[in-house]
């Protein structure tokens, strides 16, 4: 059996996209860690965080706004699910293609320095916050995992020249059912990731 080695690289990135008016009220932080339950059927994901310490809604959206992750279109986002996808293909005939497949996974988080100088309500209403962010968050992680078999059958169907074409369609289509979840949502403030 002849063996061809071939390693591509693909990344595709998403964002949890917080509308600066939805968050106008934000004052909080991540006073627990993002709880490892929601990454249950995802145990290698990391988690990410960067730091905000403001005392009030003004200067924790100001801190949001400036330390967050930068979203597809370059803006600052909240939080942000991320996923990259590597495989090394191995020809196993003129016409089959062996595919190793590795997807790598993060999310990055706001946290706070000292939540305990946040007012009760304020911290209730930020955990809650955090916590649908990690929902959004994960269902973005949910979408790359579940589009892995079909990635796999597009890169095995046929010999490993027209591989990466085929895998293009496969991760084409991802990319358009991430922006879907994002509509549908609309960036998780439909499933409470913004404060009222």
């Amino acid at each position: 059996m002849d063996f061809e080695m071939l390693r591509l690289r693909r990344r595709d990135y998403m964002a949890a996209r917080m509308p600066a008016s939805a968050l106008a009220l934000l004052a909080g932080s991540l006073g627990a860690s993002v709880s490892a339950q929601s990454f249950g059927d995802y145990p290698d994901t990391e988690i990410r965080y960067y730091w905000v310490d403001g005392t009030n809604g003004e200067e924790l959206r100001a801190q949001l706004e400036q330390r967050g992750p930068a979203g597809d279109d370059g803006s600052t986002v909240d939080a942000r699910a991320s996923y990259y996808l590597e495989w090394q293909l191995s020809s196993a005939g003129a016409r089959r293609c062996v595919a190793d497949i590795t997807i790598t996974t993060w999310i990055t988080f706001p946290r706070h320095r000292n939540p305990d100088v946040l007012s009760p309500e304020t911290r209730a209403r930020w955990d809650s916050n955090i916590a649908a962010l990690e929902a959004h968050e994960v269902g973005h992680i949910e979408l790359a995992y579940a589009a892995l078999p079909d990635l796999r059958r597009a890169l095995e169907n046929g010999s490993c020249e027209g591989a990466s074409r085929r895998a293009d369609v496969v991760l084409s289509r991802l990319r358009r059912e991430q922006k879907a979840y994002d509509a549908q949502t609309d960036h998780g403030r439909h499933t409470g990731a913004h404060f009222p």
